[in-house]
């Protein structure tokens, strides 16, 4: 069997409810409405990424793996439970609005990440160019900006705990090592079309209107 990138991204984000859930047994936090808010926010978004990963697949993840990069796949996307540990282990539970903010940016982040991933499997199934309309007009990666939204509405529900900084970092090297450089590739990819730095002209690179 040929594993692909995409089945060890699809496994962990599929099994964050049972991750999340577990470590609300684990640490007896029954009643902690953060931590019951922390897992329907990712835990629904894990299971929205396998429904898209099915439904409009990404033609980058379905790249075959070596073991020893699917492990570090597979130990990097585990990172990502980090604000639920945190949540779970130091009984923490976010202020009102914390609470408020996180659920705003993790709605506005799946808007973004999702409506922009089906509107580029639309269109590059029947032609070919660039996407230069819908959210693809308001800045020049709105799926990874939906992604950042979303990540940061888990990091946001922990930035009041005292360990408030681990998933603080750990977003930032996701950024800084994995999606920006994933982001100049495709830029570079891009380049080759003819109106592309008119849409670079007329677009923000990350932050939509800017």
């Amino acid at each position: 069997m040929v594993i692909k990138e995409k089945h060890i991204i699809d496994f962990c984000k599929g099994i964050t409810w049972f991750i999340v859930l577990g470590l609300i047994s684990y640490f007896n936090q029954w009643n902690n409405l953060t931590a019951w808010i922390y897992l329907i926010l990712h835990g629904s978004y894990g299971l929205m990424w396998v429904m898209k990963s099915q439904i409009f697949p990404d033609k980058t993840w379905e790249k075959p793996v070596k073991f020893s990069y699917g492990t570090l796949i597979f130990v990097g996307l585990c990172a990502y439970w980090t604000p639920a540990y945190i949540i779970a282990s130091e009984s923490h539970m976010a202020s009102i609005p914390i609470l408020f903010g996180a659920i705003i940016c993790f709605i506005f982040g799946v808007w973004y990440h999702f409506v922009s991933d089906m509107q580029k499997f639309t269109f590059l199934k029947y032609q070919k160019g660039l996407i230069k309309d819908g959210l693809w007009s308001h800045c020049r990666h709105p799926n990874y900006f939906g992604e950042f939204l979303i990540y940061f509405s888990f990091v946001l529900m922990s930035i009041e705990a005292v360990m408030w900084w681990i998933p603080v970092v750990i977003l930032n090297i996701f950024i800084a090592f994995v999606w920006y450089p994933n982001m100049r590739k495709i830029e570079k990819s891009l380049s080759r079309f003819d109106d592309h730095e008119d849409y670079k002209k007329q677009t923000s690179f990350f932050f939509p209107f800017l």
